[in-house]
């Protein structure tokens, strides 16, 4: 059993986000704690999970006073913080990743096992990853050099559509009215070459050569202001090579995604 004992916390401005809360959370039962945005829910769950220390009170964990442990001891002991967003690794595979949570390597049984008891097929997941779903896939990687407030503002965009992914829908009809060269634009709804283009127009890094809506990923290749800074096999990707752009310190760089070099590797039309 989980329980809190008059637990208090207040904020480094001098704000008290949690005062004296006392709850139990019962072997096998879900509590939830809803409440307005700012009330404190988040703070009281990383209070919980060890992210931060209490003030005052105590956190009693199957009566054992876990208070003083920090985040990876109370891991250890069962209590764990799950973000809102799920965290990606790139090129790590399921199984990889269930390994590094148990500490030891698991045969593949087990990792069935544990993948089945949340709903997944062991056999499609166990080895699946970033990169492995289509690793010989043409692809090419594409920077362009940009301020930092438009930096800043591309980054804010994208950042808002990864936290509220539920809001925002792909843009069917749009991508086949593009295909065919017709503008439509429809609130939340995007094909992948038309977010890019609007983040990248909105943000002042580019200004496009056509509305957002009529962006093909072909497009992209044509731009001056974009430079090729990979060309290969979806397996190949800079990212798994740690390479080194290069470039001032003080230019930020925007990748334009997996897509944007197709044509010539050989893929000579998307749509």
């Amino acid at each position: 059993m989980l329980e809190l004992q008059h637990i208090s916390w207040t904020a480094p401005g001098g704000s008290q986000v949690v005062r004296d809360v006392s709850f139990s959370v019962p072997e096998g039962k879900l509590t939830v704690i809803t409440g307005p945005n700012g009330g404190g829910k988040t703070t009281l769950a990383k209070l919980i999970a060890g992210i931060e220390t209490p003030d005052s009170g105590k956190i009693l964990l199957d009566g054992q006073d876990i208070t003083p442990l920090d985040v990876t001891q109370r891991a250890r002991a069962g209590v764990s913080f799950a973000f809102q967003q799920p965290v990606r690794f790139k090129g790590f595979t399921v199984r990889r990743l269930l390994e590094l949570a148990a500490g030891k390597p698991l045969p593949a049984s087990g990792v069935c096992e544990m993948l089945g008891r949340v709903g997944l097929c062991g056999r499609e997941y166990l080895d699946r990853g970033v990169f492995r779903l289509r690793p010989e896939a043409p692809c090419a990687l594409y920077a362009l050099e940009v301020s930092e407030e438009a930096y800043i503002r591309a980054r804010r965009r994208a950042n808002h559509m990864m936290a509220h992914g539920k809001l925002y829908r792909f843009n069917v009809l749009g991508l086949v009215l593009c295909a065919l060269h017709i503008r439509w634009r429809r609130r939340r709804h995007y094909f992948c070459s038309q977010f890019v283009g609007e983040v990248l127009e909105k943000s002042g890094a580019l200004e496009l050569p056509k509305h957002s809506t009529l962006m093909h990923p072909n497009d992209y290749t044509t731009l001056q202001d974009l430079h090729c800074v990979y060309e290969g096999r979806l397996s190949g990707l800079p990212q798994r090579q740690n390479m080194d752009f290069g470039g001032d310190e003080t230019v930020v760089s925007v990748y334009l995604g997996l897509a944007l070099g197709l044509v010539k590797a050989g893929v000579r039309q998307i749509f």
